[in-house]
């Protein structure tokens, strides 16, 4: 030991005194620098006796630790002490639920529940956007951008739904197709949506050959529900009554390949002209273009199957037909439009209740003035008309402002239509909804990514309405 500290101190220095040790006294690297590094007074009686008894509990913890792997039930029981700490430190309620299901998954057991909103436009357009995309806002709220329909189009039906729920398509030649909403293309709420076709010809290959439009949609969330009933009418004045049921049979067999098929079972050159659910007990209002209406209890309707053709709900005199079905109750407003622009608010009580198969009673003064008859509805809620004219024209206005009458008459001017066109088409809108469906106001800049579409402030964000680009306010 005297000689190692000789050494050392007569070396020239660290490198010196490790390569020294190597070569003097037989040392290797390692403990070379080690003694290089130790301080003199590690060399003490003190330090010497506390390195020798680490070296010998090291030695216990070796031996200690060599019986722990020779033994599995020591191991074992670490193991299960270990778990158990870990348990109280971080363990909580389980998330996930051990069953012994052996069936097969599909897509849709692996989409959240949720709460929708699908809309469909005049032109065709469909889209679904989740409820929380539209916060609730104080009255009088600016409201944020439902949907950016192309110029001339406009929603003339909007649900909300469940993204479980059934949504049933019905098109003007008897044909029903279903989807689920979660089946709707999920976008923007700034987009326009997807063309309601394509969905179609993909349930149905043979649909693009076919010379039909979808005449509405309406949602079901219990497809198997007792008690309801669809209700068809036809623009020939046949009716037809099945349980909801007998369709609901039909949808769960098709749901994973065919997703279209026969709803009525039409008669040559008839169409599908109205659709609704009922609870068996309704009154229903059939309207022709030619004036008139008849209203029976739905009671007189006999129930048939899915593939009967009904039963005749209004007779027709010669070139007449149905252009309107609406279930009514006393309290019921029905608002008739006609081609050239006249229009009128009666009380469904001011139509006398007749029978089924009856020719009806007079609803308005059909002349050359007023036109035919090219819509009847209940307005409920909404408080708005959209109507399309021939020459593409959408005139918006309120129902509170036509005139309700007793009955007979040809109504009021209800929108000015020019002498070469005619109103071709009606749609019922709330202007509570449109806080859905309006545009703020523009910035008046110009979006640098489309050159085309005008910035608008939405939510603290400038949106252009026509490409959908979003940046920074």
């Amino acid at each position: 030991m005297d000689k190692v500290i000789a050494f050392i101190r007569g070396a020239a220095g660290r490198d010196e005194v490790i390569s020294g040790l190597q070569k003097k006294f037989s040392l290797s690297k390692i403990q070379s620098k080690a003694i290089a590094e130790m301080r003199l007074y590690q060399l003490s009686r003190q330090d010497v006796d506390e390195r020798k008894e680490e070296l010998s509990d090291l030695k216990n913890t070796m031996a200690e630790l060599k019986s722990i792997l020779a033994d599995r039930a020591k191991v074992m029981a670490i193991i299960k002490e270990e778990l158990q700490q870990l348990d109280e430190k971080h363990g909580d309620a389980r998330r996930t639920v051990i069953s012994d299901f052996d069936g097969d998954l599909n897509t849709e057991d692996l989409i959240p529940r949720s709460q929708v909103v699908v809309m469909r436009t005049y032109e065709g357009y469909i889209k679904r956007v989740g409820l929380d995309e539209y916060q609730a806002q104080h009255r009088g709220g600016k409201g944020r951008i439902g949907i950016k329909a192309k110029e001339g189009d406009f929603p003339v039906e909007l649900y909300s739904m469940g993204s479980h729920d059934y949504l049933l398509f019905f098109t003007t030649a008897g044909s029903m197709y279903f989807l689920k909403a979660w089946q709707i293309p999920d976008v923007s709420r700034y987009s326009k949506g997807t063309p309601l076709v394509q969905l179609l010809q993909k349930l149905d290959a043979g649909r693009k050959e076919k010379d039909e439009k979808v005449l509405c949609m309406l949602p079901v969330a219990n497809i198997g529900g007792d008690g309801h009933y669809f209700l068809f009418a036809t623009k020939k004045g046949i009716i037809k009554k099945t349980r909801l049921e007998e369709y609901s049979s039909r949808i769960k067999r098709a749901w994973a390949s065919d997703q279209g098929f026969r709803a009525i079972t039409l008669k040559d050159k008839d169409e599908l002209i109205g659709v609704a659910i009922s609870e068996g007990d309704s009154q229903v209002m059939l309207a022709t273009k030619g004036g008139m209406a008849n209203r029976f209890s739905e009671g007189e309707v006999r129930i048939v199957g899915r593939n009967g053709q009904g039963v005749i709900g209004m007779r027709l005199k010669d070139k007449d037909e149905v252009i309107g079905m609406s279930l009514v109750g006393s309290e019921d407003i029905l608002l008739t439009i006609t081609e050239k622009g006249y229009g009128k608010r009666a009380s469904a009580d001011n139509y006398r209740l007749t029978r089924r198969g009856a020719k009806g009673v007079l609803n308005i003064k059909v002349d050359e003035k007023s036109g035919y008859v090219v819509a009847t509805m209940t307005p409920g809620d909404a408080n708005q008309i959209l109507a399309t004219t021939s020459s593409g024209k959408v005139i918006r206005t309120y129902v509170d402002t036509i005139r309700q009458i007793a009955r007979i008459g040809r109504g009021v001017k209800v929108m000015a239509v020019d002498d070469d066109e005619t109103v071709v088409a009606v749609a019922l809108h709330n202007e509570d909804d449109e806080e859905k469906n309006a545009d703020p106001p523009s910035n008046g800049e110009v979006c640098p990514a489309c050159n085309s579409g005008k910035l608008v402030l939405d939510d603290g964000k400038y949106v252009c309405g026509t490409c959908g680009l979003i940046k920074d306010a």
